[in-house]
């Protein structure tokens, strides 16, 4: 095998296993309820990064701060523009539920971090849970 196969076999994986970025934001029904996450057309299997800026990231950070909001600095402001702040925000997220901290939202956060849904409207009533719990409610 030569050297360039064994360098790039590696690389041509992750790309291969990279998801298309979020482009919108919808509400997510895993079960009894309706979480407003990040999509791309009708799936939630996507990516967001540094540069991205739609309805995608301003779930992102709506969620981060209903959920995690205690744990930052400051609350982001939700205005979808996933720049340094939104950035160093998932990396709280991804430290605090044991992904891996890389600072770009994708499966492994979406699958661990808590997701938050208000309650009859009101915005002290909400409860944050990981996808795989909303599932079984």
């Amino acid at each position: 095998m030569h050297l360039s196969t064994l360098i790039l076999a590696p690389l041509l994986i992750l790309a291969a296993a990279a998801q298309p970025d979020c482009t919108r934001a919808d509400h997510y029904k895993p079960g009894s309820t309706a979480i407003y996450m990040p999509f791309r057309g009708n799936s939630i299997e996507c990516e967001l990064g540094i540069d991205n800026n739609n309805n995608g990231v301003k779930a992102l950070q709506e969620q981060i701060n209903l959920c995690y909001g205690r744990y930052l600095d400051a609350k982001l402001s939700v205005d979808g523009d996933f720049g340094p702040k939104t950035r160093t925000a998932v990396r709280v997220v991804q430290g605090r539920v044991g992904a891996q901290v890389d600072g770009r939202y994708g499966p492994e956060t979406r699958g661990l971090m808590n997701w938050g849904v208000y309650f009859n409207g009101n915005p002290s009533d909400v409860v944050c849970k990981t996808l795989a719990k909303w599932r079984s409610s």
